[in-house]
């Protein structure tokens, strides 16, 4: 031990309390003598000093005095109880609770064991804390490393899928061909979810970095990206961008979100013509296809749940407004 506070204090108590006995015992045979000398001399009393009368008040007030001391050492190990007492509850928490709990009471000026230890499990509560928050910090990194990972696959995956779709109709390929790889590409697709856990809340609850993104050049990628998926669909393309469009985003949550749209156009429209129009505040999407209904729950399968989600997380207001006449996605930069 490098000190000890404790001990020495417990050794003078010890010491007081043993000294006290013997001169307490003089002074109370004193005080009980000119006490009686007092009173005979000043009220003229013609008592007789009767020993068993004196002895037996002055023994009862010595064990009276001597319970009062007992009394004042106990309340200070009462006190040391007490601080070990809360010791014991916060090292219980810190074992079995989830939270951690608040610092103990410590003071700089005192240097007991006592003390001591609370400061050192002070120490173990903010290195706990701290590793608590850098665990949470990696694990979080990875997820997002795995979810971008997660994207990286499936994108291709999809574009896959669309021009095994394509070819197996240009050359005539039979379905019984095609249909062995496509449910490889399934198959790939459900382990990349099962390993990212890619369920939508976790589009609420993932937090990400909003920066400043080129908005247009993400359009423009998007559709080199997508290009011969729509030129096997004789899909013509109109765009009216701005140049220089900056919107607060993150880019692979915003390239997810144009990649579902782009998807959705494509097997479902059925459309022969697509607008794009983009200024400082808003990206419109026009297809000329068959429509559908944006209300029925169904429609959530085509990808509009997940495109709702993303512009959601990215704070874009979606509005969605299909006819028989086509469909036209408005985002709007809030």
């Amino acid at each position: 031990m490098k000190n000890k506070k404790l001990l020495k204090k417990y050794f003078y108590i010890m010491a007081f309390g043993v000294f006290l006995i013997p001169v307490t015992f003089i002074l109370l045979n004193y005080l009980f003598l000119l006490t009686y000398t007092g009173f005979t001399y000043v009220f003229n009393f013609d008592w007789k000093f009767q020993s068993s009368f004196f002895y037996v008040n002055f023994y009862i007030f010595y064990f009276i005095f001597l319970l009062f001391l007992v009394w004042i050492g106990s309340k200070y190990f009462e006190k040391v109880i007490s601080r070990i007492n809360n010791i014991h509850s916060t090292v219980e928490r810190i074992t079995y609770d989830e939270s951690f709990p608040d610092k103990l009471i410590y003071h700089l000026d005192s240097e007991d064991e006592i003390n001591a230890l609370s400061g050192a499990i002070n120490k173990l509560i903010d290195r706990l804390r701290f590793k608590e928050a850098l665990l949470e910090q990696q694990n979080k990194t990875k997820k997002e490393h795995i979810k971008q990972l997660s994207h990286d696959i499936n994108t291709p995956l999809t574009a896959i899928m669309l021009e095994l779709y394509e070819l197996a109709i240009e050359y005539e390929i039979p379905e019984e061909k095609t249909n062995q790889i496509y449910s490889k590409i399934m198959y790939t697709n459900q382990l990349v979810k099962k390993v990212s856990e890619t369920e939508e809340i976790d589009y609420i609850d993932q937090y990400i970095f909003m920066v400043d993104c080129s908005i247009d050049s993400f359009v423009i990628n998007s559709l080199m990206k997508w290009n011969y998926l729509l030129e096997k669909n004789k899909i013509s393309i109109k765009t009216n961008l701005d140049e220089n469009v900056i919107w607060k985003s993150e880019a692979l949550f915003f390239e997810r979100l144009l990649d579902n749209i782009f998807s959705n156009i494509i097997r479902h429209s059925h459309t022969e013509k697509l607008i794009i129009n983009l200024n400082q505040n808003k990206l419109e999407i026009i297809d000329f296809g068959i429509g559908y209904d944006v209300n029925q729950v169904s429609n959530d399968t085509k990808g509009n749940k997940i495109i709702r989600n993303i512009c959601e997380k990215l704070n874009i207001e979606l509005n969605i407004m299909s006819s028989n006449k086509g469909t036209r996605y408005l985002l709007v930069y809030r």
